[in-house]
C-alpha cells in the first residue's frame, strides 16, 4: 500500500498530527509531496488547534514543522477514494 493510501486509511479513525503521519513516509520529500497532493485534491484537510482549516498559502510552512499540533483529517472525498 502506498504511503498516501495508508495515510487515508489511518485518518479514517481520527485526525492525526503531522508527526504521526510523517512516519508513514520513507523520507521528508515524499511526505511533503504526498500530503500537498492530497490537500490539493481535497482528500484531506490540514487543521489548526481549533479545528479550523489552514489557508492554502500557509500549508508548506507547517509541513516543515512536524512537531507542531497541526492535524490532518480525511474529507468526504478522501473517504470515497478508499471505499
Amino acid at each position: 500500500m502506498s504511503p498516501e493510501m495508508e495515510t487515508l486509511d489511518q485518518l479514517l479513525c481520527e485526525p492525526l498530527t503531522l508527526e504521526v503521519v510523517r512516519k508513514l513516509y520513507p523520507d521528508p520529500r515524499r511526505f511533503t509531496a504526498g500530503i500537498l497532493a492530497m490537500l490539493e485534491s481535497r482528500d484531506i484537510a490540514m487543521l489548526d488547534t481549533a479545528g479550523q482549516p489552514i489557508p492554502t498559502w500557509d500549508r508548506h510552512r507547517h509541513l516543515g514543522d512536524v512537531t507542531s499540533d497541526i492535524r490532518l483529517a480525511i474529507t468526504d472525498r478522501g473517504i470515497k477514494r478508499i471505499e
